[in-house]
């Protein structure tokens, strides 16, 4: 993780190992908002296309470049992304920005979590 050059975009680097072979996998973000206990919302996805397959050993690669990722917490409209989530499909289906058909369990199962909140260290700007 770390933020581009020009200081825009928030970039995403994964390298797994130890995943079900030959399985798709969603990668979703979670910002600062989807934590509010008023008024919680879901993660979105962490780029476009969001998913990956493993290879035969369980083992894949994911990149993504977000613009303004990590605004300053005292910018205006302030959203951070916070944590990213890895989502096994178990039906081995993507629903693109939704997380799944029938939800954590149904069809989906979390792997990976980043313990919120993440990625302070970085800041980015529109």
């Amino acid at each position: 993780m770390g933020v581009s050059a020009d200081g825009r975009h928030g970039e995403f680097f994964f390298e797994f190992s130890g995943l079900i072979p030959e399985s798709l996998y969603t990668v979703m973000s979670l910002r600062q908002r989807d934590l509010d206990p008023a008024a919680p919302t879901r993660p979105g996805p962490l780029g476009v296309p969001n998913v990956f397959v493993t290879d035969r050993d369980g083992r894949a690669t994911y990149r993504a470049s977000l613009p303004n990722a990590f605004p300053a917490a005292d910018s205006p409209g302030a959203n951070r992304i916070v944590s990213v989530v890895v989502l096994w499909q178990s039906y081995q289906q993507n629903y693109g920005g939704a997380i799944g058909q029938f939800g954590l369990g149904g069809d989906i199962h979390a792997q990976l979590k980043i313990p919120v909140p993440g990625f302070e260290e970085f800041t980015t700007r529109a």
